[in-house]
């Protein structure tokens, strides 16, 4: 199937308990708003339709984005996967999680650009040569693996991509990629980015 004839749809994943952040890692600001919704505004530029994921219930805030509730508990980003696509099992799933913000349009863009619809899934290898699940697109045909993964046990997206077959390609600069998950993360790419996140 080609790529134009599968719509492409945005998922941020949101749900995470944020423990060693110890504050809800969405609402971190990097950009001047909240990440979840810095990052749910930059999907809704390269998808047909975005939802924020989470765990329980619509987070106070977020009234005016579309969301989608894990429907079982404690699989993690596999639970959001395999919620998206019981909501809609014919389109692909661009994920971000919103614990990287330094990715941006032009990294939206190119991954977009090495998209494989053939293959389960496109992600890039990070900087340790491993495929990076939490930004990515996920195709129809990989909901299969995802319902096996989940049966078995192995609950991480991570080696899921290893052993799919997955489209793994490498960026021009990996640095993106980064992800912030302790309050010196935080500072660090507050820092990075120039524009003094504030918590």
């Amino acid at each position: 199937m080609k790529i134009e004839e599968i719509p492409l749809k945005g998922l941020v994943l949101a749900g995470g308990k944020s423990r060693r952040m110890q504050k809800d890692k969405g609402l971190l600001n990097y950009h001047g708003l909240p990440q979840r919704e810095f990052a749910y505004r930059l999907l809704e530029t390269v998808c047909d339709e975005v939802f924020l994921s989470v765990a329980k219930k619509l987070p106070e805030g977020a009234v005016h984005m579309k969301f989608l509730v894990d429907f079982e508990k404690g699989l993690g980003p596999i639970g959001a996967l395999l919620t998206a696509f019981e909501y809609d099992p014919d389109s692909a799933w661009l994920v971000l999680a919103c614990d990287m913000p330094l990715v941006g349009k032009s990294n939206l863009e190119e991954l977009i650009s090495k998209r494989n619809p053939q293959k389960p899934a496109t992600a890039f290898l990070g900087e340790e040569g491993m495929p990076e699940p939490l930004f990515s697109i996920w195709e129809p045909n990989s909901f299969a693996p995802l319902k096996k993964a989940k049966e078995s046990g192995k609950l991480s997206p991570r080696k899921l991509l290893a052993t799919i077959g997955a489209e793994l390609a490498r960026p021009s600069d990996a640095g993106f990629l980064a992800n912030a998950n302790t309050p010196e993360d935080f500072k660090n790419l507050s820092a990075s980015l120039g524009l003094g996140g504030q918590q």
